[in-house]
């Protein structure tokens, strides 16, 4: 009898397993201590991830002027997601290297980090942050009206602008009201394009690949491309000079898809540290999202 007493107190002492049974609360201490770095690890994970999903991106510039920089000042940042697709109207953020731009095609990498801060680190591209306007396969014309209010030295500045896209107006309530579809530098640009049978203005367009895409004065984006312009057309250079034009499609031509980045989920002030904006989010989602919901 004494013996078998002795084997159930021991195999209540040892749990039955030759081991120390913990207290309870050193139980309850353990099971904290892994829920807590469990969740730990999962946002962890969340914040790699989502850091790897978006990016943040300067703006820089007054091309996209009011939607974005609105004061003129190098304010704002788009976040950017990698995993979004191309679709008309979108802003987007797009690699421009240097080889598609005269303006952009500098050798001196000082004068690349000072000039234009969003340089990659080996001031091979820039990013722009424009609007999607056309994709491959859609067609661009343009008309233009005379506007008696207008008496500029460059006769190409004394009309109204209207781009047409397959065929139907292009609706855009985005542009800049300061400008609107008045003659900007942009506007200008690309109806010479259309209409100059010299192809001058195609000249820097660089991928000269692109110039038989232009014929009896539509543009035909070709597959696999997309065509962006900036809000702010760029005003009159007799008016506006700092405004003369922006780096888009109309200057530089269609861009091919793989330059495509990301499209612009949200606009921030440019002293957002990407982690912790990261961080913000997913902490108001995960614990005060639902509280908002309707």
């Amino acid at each position: 009898m004494a013996k078998e007493y002795l084997g159930q107190e021991y195999a209540a002492a040892t749990n039955g397993k030759g081991l120390a049974q913990e207290s309870r609360l050193v139980r309850i201490v353990t099971r904290l201590t892994v829920t807590v770095s469990v969740v730990v690890m999962l946002f962890s994970a969340a914040i790699v991830i989502c850091c790897g999903l978006f990016f943040l991106s300067p703006i820089i510039g007054t091309s996209m002027m009011t939607t974005l920089n609105a004061t003129g000042k190098d304010t704002d940042s788009a976040v950017g997601c990698r995993v979004t697709t191309l679709e008309r109207g979108a802003i987007v953020i797009s690699k421009l290297y240097q080889h598609q731009s005269h303006d952009v095609a500098m050798t001196d990498q000082q004068a690349i980090k000072e000039h234009y801060p969003n340089f990659d680190f080996g001031g091979r591209y820039v990013f722009i942050i424009k609007r999607v306007i056309a994709l491959g396969g859609d067609q661009i014309t343009m008309t233009r009206t005379p506007n008696p209010q207008y008496n500029y030295r460059n006769a190409d500045y004394n009309y109204d602008y209207t781009i047409y896209l397959n065929g139907e107006e292009l609706k855009e309530p985005y542009l800049d009201p300061g400008f609107g579809k008045a003659n900007g530098c942009n506007f200008v640009q690309l109806y010479n394009i259309l209409h100059n049978q010299s192809r001058a203005e195609l000249q820097d367009w660089l991928s000269t690949d692109l110039n038989d895409c232009v014929k009896d004065g539509v543009l035909t984006i070709p597959q696999g491309y997309y065509f962006l312009m900036g809000d702010n057309r760029g005003g009159n250079v007799d008016v506006y000079p700092e405004y003369s034009h922006s780096w888009d499609s109309s200057k530089i031509g269609p861009l091919p898809a793989n330059q495509y980045m990301g499209t612009c989920l949200e606009v921030v002030d440019t002293s957002v540290n990407l982690p912790r904006y990261v961080w913000d989010k997913v902490v108001y989602y995960v614990f005060f999202g639902w509280a908002w919901q309707k």
